[in-house]
């Protein structure tokens, strides 16, 4: 007999970026209040007055790239691994509920960093963040499998972002389970520069 579930987390993600920038733009915005590069960053992505604000910067300092699209290290949308969000598992039939798995740390399964498999940041870069915090439903791959739902098997693969912990998988038994996309309402914003 076969089975079929719909996986889904419910809670606080979201959209997030790891990327670069030059060291020279990176220190530029760095000598300035962190609530200019916010403005800067998130202009042009409401409404048009980053030509505006360009007219005020010299071009070596520009960075006209949307802020997800500076995802050379890292693009990633999922929900936040932490205990407050639960993962739903749902007879894709019946469309009943039949687990709800809240995401604490003895369910952790594989820690990915980003940075051990992406040099782009070395260099002549500087690493930026982007995210976009926020809230709803996370939607994994679908599991198909020969035997009833069993909640042991799950564990949650997660990425380490910045401070945070994001899952990118959710594995049962071995089966890999990818975040795919999700229903989710936006909450804030934030761009950064590591220094």
């Amino acid at each position: 007999m076969s089975y079929k579930y719909m996986v889904y987390a419910l809670g606080h993600g979201g959209e997030h970026t790891i990327g670069t920038i030059p060291h020279k733009v990176a220190e530029y915005w760095l000598d300035k209040e962190n609530v200019e590069l916010y403005l800067y960053m998130f202009s042009g992505y409401w409404d048009d007055d980053k030509e505006e604000l360009n007219k005020t910067i010299p071009e070596e300092f520009q960075i006209n790239e949307y802020w997800h699209d500076m995802d050379e290290i890292e693009h990633m949308f999922s929900v936040e691994f932490e205990s407050s969000n639960v993962l739903i598992i749902e007879d894709a039939k019946t469309g009943e509920t039949v687990a709800e798995i809240n995401m604490t740390e003895d369910l952790m399964g594989d820690v990915h960093n980003p940075f051990a498999e992406n040099n782009a940041w070395k260099g002549d870069n500087a690493v930026v963040y982007g995210q976009s915090f926020e809230k709803g439903g996370f939607n994994f791959m679908t599991l198909q499998t020969d035997e009833p739902f069993d909640a042991s098997k799950v564990k949650f693969n997660v990425t380490e972002w910045s401070t945070l912990k994001l899952v990118n998988s959710v594995d049962y038994g071995g089966m890999i389970l990818p975040a795919e996309d999700g229903d989710t309402i936006g909450k804030s914003m934030a761009f950064w520069i590591d220094d």
